[in-house]
Protein backbone atom coordinates (compact mmCIF):
# COMPACT_ATOMS: atom_id res chain seq x y z
CA UNK A 1 0.00 0.00 0.00
CA UNK A 2 1.31 3.22 -0.88
CA UNK A 3 -0.02 7.42 0.10
CA UNK A 4 -2.91 8.13 -1.40
CA UNK A 5 -3.99 4.63 -2.55
CA UNK A 6 -8.23 4.89 -2.15
CA UNK A 7 -10.02 1.20 -2.51
CA UNK A 8 -11.10 -0.61 0.03
CA UNK A 9 -8.53 0.01 2.22
CA UNK A 10 -7.80 1.86 5.25
CA UNK A 11 -6.55 4.72 3.71
CA UNK A 12 -10.02 5.22 2.38
CA UNK A 13 -11.22 6.13 5.88
CA UNK A 14 -8.72 8.56 7.10
CA UNK A 15 -9.57 12.26 7.42
CA UNK A 16 -8.94 14.66 5.24
CA UNK A 17 -6.02 15.59 7.69
CA UNK A 18 -4.37 12.16 8.00
CA UNK A 19 -3.93 12.04 4.31
CA UNK A 20 -2.44 15.36 4.62
CA UNK A 21 -0.35 13.84 7.45
CA UNK A 22 0.64 10.95 5.59
CA UNK A 23 1.49 12.77 2.00
CA UNK A 24 3.65 14.68 4.19
CA UNK A 25 5.12 11.97 5.41
CA UNK A 26 6.22 10.65 1.97
CA UNK A 27 7.41 14.26 1.25
CA UNK A 28 9.78 13.76 4.11
CA UNK A 29 11.08 10.19 3.81
CA UNK A 30 11.48 11.37 0.16
CA UNK A 31 13.52 14.16 1.20
CA UNK A 32 15.93 12.77 3.91
CA UNK A 33 16.72 9.69 1.21
CA UNK A 34 14.26 7.12 2.54
CA UNK A 35 13.43 4.24 0.85
CA UNK A 36 9.90 4.25 2.97
CA UNK A 37 7.66 5.81 5.64
CA UNK A 38 8.75 5.25 9.16
CA UNK A 39 7.08 6.36 12.28
CA UNK A 40 8.78 9.43 12.64
CA UNK A 41 8.14 10.22 9.14
CA UNK A 42 4.68 10.16 10.18
CA UNK A 43 5.09 11.58 13.67
CA UNK A 44 6.70 14.50 11.68
CA UNK A 45 3.95 14.48 8.72
CA UNK A 46 1.47 15.10 11.81
CA UNK A 47 3.47 18.34 13.01
CA UNK A 48 4.11 20.08 9.86
CA UNK A 49 0.49 20.32 9.43
CA UNK A 50 -0.32 22.84 11.85
CA UNK A 51 -3.67 22.95 13.00
CA UNK A 52 -4.61 19.57 13.91
CA UNK A 53 -6.19 17.34 16.81
CA UNK A 54 -3.07 15.71 17.38
CA UNK A 55 -1.12 18.93 17.39
CA UNK A 56 -3.51 19.92 19.54
CA UNK A 57 -3.52 17.60 21.52
CA UNK A 58 0.38 17.22 22.44
CA UNK A 59 0.25 21.48 22.83
CA UNK A 60 -2.49 20.33 25.42
CA UNK A 61 -0.17 18.12 26.77
CA UNK A 62 2.65 20.82 27.10
CA UNK A 63 4.86 19.60 24.50
CA UNK A 64 7.06 21.97 22.35
CA UNK A 65 6.02 21.19 19.25
CA UNK A 66 9.09 22.88 17.45
CA UNK A 67 11.53 21.19 20.02
CA UNK A 68 9.63 17.60 19.55
CA UNK A 69 10.37 18.03 15.41
CA UNK A 70 14.14 18.93 16.10
CA UNK A 71 14.61 15.62 17.81
CA UNK A 72 12.93 13.30 15.35
CA UNK A 73 15.56 10.70 14.10
CA UNK A 74 15.94 11.11 10.12
CA UNK A 75 12.67 13.41 9.81
CA UNK A 76 13.83 16.55 7.55
CA UNK A 77 12.20 19.86 7.61
CA UNK A 78 8.60 19.66 7.42
CA UNK A 79 8.53 22.78 5.10
CA UNK A 80 8.76 20.40 2.06
CA UNK A 81 7.14 20.84 -1.57
CA UNK A 82 4.80 17.60 -2.90
CA UNK A 83 6.44 14.70 -4.74
CA UNK A 84 5.47 12.83 -7.59
CA UNK A 85 7.40 9.77 -6.13
CA UNK A 86 5.50 7.56 -3.82
CA UNK A 87 6.93 5.68 -1.70
CA UNK A 88 6.25 1.94 0.17
CA UNK A 89 4.46 2.07 3.68
CA UNK A 90 7.09 0.36 5.98
CA UNK A 91 6.37 -2.58 8.25
CA UNK A 92 6.54 -0.80 11.57
CA UNK A 93 4.28 1.76 10.16
CA UNK A 94 1.66 -0.60 8.75
CA UNK A 95 1.97 -1.51 12.51
CA UNK A 96 1.20 2.49 13.15
CA UNK A 97 -2.00 2.00 11.19
CA UNK A 98 -3.32 -1.22 12.66
CA UNK A 99 -2.71 0.15 15.62
CA UNK A 100 -4.55 3.71 15.10
CA UNK A 101 -7.46 1.30 14.31
CA UNK A 102 -7.58 0.12 17.47
CA UNK A 103 -7.48 3.33 19.06
CA UNK A 104 -10.15 4.79 17.09
CA UNK A 105 -12.20 1.78 18.22
CA UNK A 106 -11.05 2.38 21.10
CA UNK A 107 -12.91 6.29 21.13
CA UNK A 108 -16.15 4.58 19.15
CA UNK A 109 -14.79 6.35 15.95
CA UNK A 110 -15.15 4.71 12.48
CA UNK A 111 -11.78 6.67 10.68
CA UNK A 112 -8.33 7.01 11.44
CA UNK A 113 -7.01 10.76 12.12
CA UNK A 114 -3.89 12.57 12.90
CA UNK A 115 -4.92 11.94 16.91
CA UNK A 116 -5.16 8.18 16.07
CA UNK A 117 -1.88 8.15 14.53
CA UNK A 118 -0.34 9.54 17.66
CA UNK A 119 -2.03 7.95 19.81
CA UNK A 120 -0.62 4.52 17.82
CA UNK A 121 2.90 6.10 17.97
CA UNK A 122 2.72 6.63 21.20
CA UNK A 123 1.25 3.04 22.72
CA UNK A 124 3.88 1.20 19.89
CA UNK A 125 7.04 1.19 21.24
CA UNK A 126 9.04 -0.28 19.05
CA UNK A 127 9.61 2.74 16.55
CA UNK A 128 12.29 6.13 16.91
CA UNK A 129 9.15 8.39 17.40
CA UNK A 130 8.34 7.06 20.68
CA UNK A 131 11.45 7.32 22.66
CA UNK A 132 11.50 10.94 21.52
CA UNK A 133 8.21 11.13 22.71
CA UNK A 134 8.61 9.86 26.17
CA UNK A 135 11.61 12.50 26.19
CA UNK A 136 8.82 15.33 26.22
CA UNK A 137 7.28 13.17 29.06
CA UNK A 138 4.23 12.32 26.59
CA UNK A 139 2.39 8.96 28.12
CA UNK A 140 -0.40 7.18 26.66
CA UNK A 141 -2.59 7.89 29.36
CA UNK A 142 -1.65 11.91 28.91
CA UNK A 143 -2.22 11.61 25.42
CA UNK A 144 -5.35 10.09 25.67
CA UNK A 145 -7.08 12.07 28.00
CA UNK A 146 -5.41 15.33 25.94
CA UNK A 147 -7.00 14.11 22.90
CA UNK A 148 -10.59 13.36 24.73
CA UNK A 149 -10.02 17.04 26.31
CA UNK A 150 -9.22 18.50 22.76
CA UNK A 151 -12.49 16.72 21.06
CA UNK A 152 -14.52 17.43 23.84
CA UNK A 153 -13.40 21.16 23.51
CA UNK A 154 -14.48 21.56 19.89
CA UNK A 155 -17.59 19.90 19.96
CA UNK A 156 -18.51 22.61 23.02
CA UNK A 157 -17.47 25.56 19.95
CA UNK A 158 -19.81 23.35 17.53
CA UNK A 159 -22.65 23.96 20.01
CA UNK A 160 -21.75 27.77 20.41
CA UNK A 161 -22.38 28.39 16.96
CA UNK A 162 -25.48 26.75 16.19
CA UNK A 163 -26.34 28.20 19.62
CA UNK A 164 -26.16 31.68 18.29
CA UNK A 165 -27.36 31.21 14.73
CA UNK A 166 -30.60 30.40 16.91
CA UNK A 167 -30.20 33.67 19.00
CA UNK A 168 -29.82 31.46 21.76
CA UNK A 169 -26.69 33.90 23.66
CA UNK A 170 -27.07 33.08 27.09
CA UNK A 171 -26.83 29.55 26.45
CA UNK A 172 -23.98 30.59 23.95
CA UNK A 173 -22.13 32.48 26.92
CA UNK A 174 -22.56 29.42 28.88
CA UNK A 175 -21.08 26.45 26.33
CA UNK A 176 -17.98 29.18 26.27
CA UNK A 177 -17.53 29.04 29.73
CA UNK A 178 -18.01 25.09 29.54
CA UNK A 179 -15.33 25.61 26.93
CA UNK A 180 -12.80 27.52 28.90
CA UNK A 181 -13.72 24.61 31.87
CA UNK A 182 -12.38 22.08 29.40
CA UNK A 183 -9.13 24.28 28.77
CA UNK A 184 -8.74 27.25 30.27
CA UNK A 185 -6.32 27.78 27.33
CA UNK A 186 -9.21 27.98 25.05
CA UNK A 187 -8.68 31.11 22.75
CA UNK A 188 -11.82 30.26 21.33
CA UNK A 189 -13.85 30.16 24.56
CA UNK A 190 -12.10 33.36 26.10
CA UNK A 191 -12.60 35.29 22.85
CA UNK A 192 -16.34 34.36 21.86
CA UNK A 193 -17.58 34.95 25.37
CA UNK A 194 -15.88 38.39 25.58
CA UNK A 195 -18.10 38.92 22.35
CA UNK A 196 -21.38 37.96 23.57
CA UNK A 197 -21.03 39.77 26.94
CA UNK A 198 -19.63 43.13 25.03
CA UNK A 199 -21.10 43.02 21.68
CA UNK A 200 -24.68 41.02 22.54
CA UNK A 201 -28.02 43.27 21.96
CA UNK A 202 -29.39 41.65 24.88
CA UNK A 203 -28.41 43.33 28.05
CA UNK A 204 -28.91 40.20 30.25
CA UNK A 205 -26.33 38.51 28.17
CA UNK A 206 -23.81 41.61 28.05
CA UNK A 207 -21.20 42.04 30.94
CA UNK A 208 -18.48 44.72 30.07
CA UNK A 209 -15.88 43.77 33.15
CA UNK A 210 -16.01 40.33 32.75
CA UNK A 211 -16.04 40.51 28.59
CA UNK A 212 -12.28 43.09 29.32
CA UNK A 213 -11.27 40.23 31.43
CA UNK A 214 -11.86 37.65 29.31
CA UNK A 215 -10.75 39.41 25.71
CA UNK A 216 -7.67 40.30 27.90
CA UNK A 217 -6.96 36.75 28.41
CA UNK A 218 -7.04 35.62 24.55
CA UNK A 219 -5.00 38.18 23.62
CA UNK A 220 -2.16 37.39 26.17
CA UNK A 221 -2.82 33.70 25.00
CA UNK A 222 -2.16 34.57 21.84
CA UNK A 223 0.56 37.69 22.00
CA UNK A 224 -1.51 40.67 21.15
CA UNK A 225 -0.95 38.97 17.48
CA UNK A 226 -4.64 38.04 16.78
CA UNK A 227 -6.74 40.49 15.18
CA UNK A 228 -10.07 38.81 16.06
CA UNK A 229 -8.77 38.99 19.62
CA UNK A 230 -8.37 42.90 20.00
CA UNK A 231 -11.21 43.13 17.99
CA UNK A 232 -13.05 41.43 21.18
CA UNK A 233 -10.88 43.66 23.75
CA UNK A 234 -11.93 47.06 21.88
CA UNK A 235 -15.33 46.27 21.98
CA UNK A 236 -14.84 45.11 25.49
CA UNK A 237 -13.34 48.25 26.66
CA UNK A 238 -16.33 49.93 24.94
CA UNK A 239 -18.60 48.63 26.40
CA UNK A 240 -17.39 49.87 29.97
CA UNK A 241 -17.09 53.39 28.38
CA UNK A 242 -13.28 53.29 28.11
CA UNK A 243 -13.25 55.08 24.06
CA UNK A 244 -9.97 55.60 24.05
CA UNK A 245 -8.18 52.25 24.84
CA UNK A 246 -11.09 50.75 22.72
CA UNK A 247 -10.07 53.27 20.08
CA UNK A 248 -6.30 52.14 20.30
CA UNK A 249 -6.71 48.77 20.37
CA UNK A 250 -9.05 48.87 17.04
CA UNK A 251 -6.59 50.88 15.06
CA UNK A 252 -4.37 48.11 15.95
CA UNK A 253 -5.96 45.57 15.17
CA UNK A 254 -7.07 46.90 11.67
CA UNK A 255 -3.25 46.90 11.17
CA UNK A 256 -3.62 43.16 11.44
CA UNK A 257 -6.62 42.18 10.01
CA UNK A 258 -7.12 41.18 6.60
CA UNK A 259 -8.45 43.87 3.79
CA UNK A 260 -12.13 42.25 3.32
CA UNK A 261 -12.33 42.87 7.31
CA UNK A 262 -11.79 46.77 7.63
CA UNK A 263 -15.01 48.13 6.49
CA UNK A 264 -15.87 46.27 9.53
CA UNK A 265 -12.67 47.46 11.70
CA UNK A 266 -13.77 51.03 10.30
CA UNK A 267 -17.60 51.14 11.26
CA UNK A 268 -16.57 49.91 15.02
CA UNK A 269 -13.50 52.96 15.31
CA UNK A 270 -16.16 55.20 14.09
CA UNK A 271 -18.65 54.34 16.77
CA UNK A 272 -15.97 53.98 19.35
CA UNK A 273 -14.88 57.80 18.20
CA UNK A 274 -17.96 59.11 18.71
CA UNK A 275 -18.08 57.28 22.14
CA UNK A 276 -20.35 54.53 21.32
CA UNK A 277 -20.33 50.78 21.82
CA UNK A 278 -20.42 48.08 19.76
CA UNK A 279 -23.57 45.46 18.90
CA UNK A 280 -22.46 43.14 16.65
CA UNK A 281 -25.48 43.14 14.26
CA UNK A 282 -25.66 39.25 14.28
CA UNK A 283 -26.30 39.02 17.74
CA UNK A 284 -29.18 41.36 18.02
Amino acid sequence: MSVGSGGDGPNARYTDRARAAMSAANSIAVAVGGSEILPEHVLAGILSLGESVAAASLVRANVDLFGLLARLPRAGSPALATTDRRLPIGQLTREIIECAWIESARLADDYVGTQHLLLAIVRHARNRAAPVLADFAVTLDGVRAAVQSVISEGKVCERVAAQIRNREYAAAAASCREAIVLNRQSVYGHRQLAWLLSACADAAVRDGPRAVEHAKHACELTGDKDAECLYALAAAHAEVREFTEAVRLMRRAMELTREDRHALGRLMLSRFEAGESWRDPELS
